[in-house]
């Protein structure tokens, strides 16, 4: 089981896919924090803008979903043989909670 936060209407058995669309939806500044993240992204993984981003936990879930306008949370299955990356959801907030020092991040 897992949570996805998500602006979208879904009914039960609909198949979830990624908008493809979060990073025109992000604040001044998330461009540069994304380019940071593909300049680094390894050549096995895909870019952030198609994957799917779940959460394995309800807390971490709620927290996200707090910070959404309009949003709703869902609780998902999924087959884990797909999953191929699993991060650390603080990490993701502390770059983006210093995108407006942009420069340091340029350099």
């Amino acid at each position: 089981m897992y949570y996805r936060a998500d602006k979208r209407d879904f009914s039960v058995d609909d198949l979830i896919v990624t908008a493809g669309n979060f990073q025109s939806l992000n604040p001044n500044g998330s461009d540069a924090i994304e380019a940071i993240f593909e300049r680094v992204r390894p050549a096995n993984k895909p870019v952030r803008a198609t994957s799917l981003f779940l959460f394995v936990d309800e807390r971490s879930a709620k927290k996200h979903w707090s910070k959404m306008t309009g949003g709703c949370l869902y609780i998902v299955e999924a087959d884990q043989s797909g999953c191929i990356h699993k991060g650390d959801m603080r990490l993701v907030d502390q770059a983006f909670g210093v995108r407006h020092d942009q420069a340091l991040f340029l350099k």
